[in-house]
């Protein structure tokens, strides 16, 4: 990403439908990590691929969060959110110590990263036993566009690439689902129109986010939020994203008797 681009996420994120419900959807899975035993300490959280902060601003309430990104510009937008635990660095490769987090967050990171079996595994190896991993990341490879170009992703993915993805590298997916459902249909027609324009031609790097008028924002959030409750209790059947989180073996330290 560029700077203009990390500015244009800064500021959109607050308030695009984008952003808050998929951010809203991914921290809903995340309810059963918070549920722990009288006394023990809150939990250790990392969110890899940070950004600009926005999500380490609210996983911050459940726990110290340690935000990781290998953009300095990135950091520093963070900074201005007032994150102070940041880390620069590179998903695949994590400064940390084994089994030292009790959740770790990757929201639109894995597509960007050419070792992404490599990646999941870091982010197994930090997990302590009963941790939670939750992820997001872009789906069918044949709606590749100008927004992939522009964002650098390397691939987008099926629903059973991501579930063999976390099982390889050693993690039980709990819950995984397509999400940005109800939006498909607009959106691979627009794909379509996109291909045929081209004629064969790569596609020219573009954004899809973007400012949208209220009236459209508070409709299609409204539509992501339906889908976070339909994900609570089922899979849905396609979508233009992947979303899911899954759980390393083990029991956690904190239930393991003395």
């Amino acid at each position: 990403m560029e700077q203009q681009d990390y500015r244009t996420t800064y500021e959109l994120e607050e308030s695009n439908w984008w952003f808050v419900g998929m951010r809203r959807i991914g921290l809903s899975l995340l309810a059963p990590a918070w549920r722990r035993p009288a006394g023990s300490p809150p939990p250790r959280i990392l969110d890899v691929g940070c950004g600009t902060g926005i999500i380490l601003e609210h996983l911050e309430p459940y726990g110290p969060a340690t935000g990781l990104d290998f953009s300095p510009i990135a950091l520093e937008f963070c900074r201005r959110r007032g994150a102070a635990r940041l880390v620069q660095g590179q998903g695949e490769r994590l400064p940390f110590a084994d089994a030292c987090f009790d959740v770790v967050t990757a929201f639109g990171v894995v597509e960007h990263i050419d070792d992404d079996a490599g990646a999941v595994a870091e982010w197994c190896r930090v997990l302590k036993p009963g941790g939670h991993l939750v992820l997001l990341t872009s789906s069918y490879q044949w709606l590749w566009s100008g927004h992939d170009v522009s964002n650098h992703h390397v691939r987008r993915y099926l629903l059973r690439e991501v579930r063999s993805l976390v099982e390889a590298a050693g993690l039980r997916a709990k819950r995984l689902s397509y999400v940005n459902t109800f939006l498909f249909p607009p959106i691979l027609a627009i794909r379509v129109v996109e291909r045929l324009r081209r004629a064969g031609a790569a596609p020219q790097p573009h954004k899809d986010t973007g400012e949208v008028p209220a009236l459209l924002n508070r409709l299609f959030l409204r539509l992501l939020d339906i889908e976070g409750r339909i994900i609570s209790r089922r899979r849905l059947p396609f979508g233009v994203s992947i979303i899911g989180v899954a759980i390393k073996p083990g029991r956690p330290a904190a239930l393991i008797p003395s």
